[in-house]
């Protein structure tokens, strides 16, 4: 299956472009999402400790 991907989407480095994507960029971004979701709760005076919890966990590894 990745070999017939790879073909059809050269020019295109598939595998270059999977590891991209699926190594730092999207945990980023999921990062990125948590964040605003707990600004926004502090925001409206809700807390959220396991959320606070969740992003540091991921945060720190």
């Amino acid at each position: 299956m990745f070999q017939q991907l790879n073909a059809v989407s050269k020019p295109l480095d598939f595998a270059g472009f999977s590891a991209y994507h699926h190594g730092g960029k999207v945990n980023r971004q999921d990062i990125e999402f948590l964040v605003d979701a707990r600004r926004r709760a502090e925001a409206d005076g809700q807390d959220v400790p396991a959320l606070r919890e969740m992003i540091s966990r991921l945060q720190n590894g």
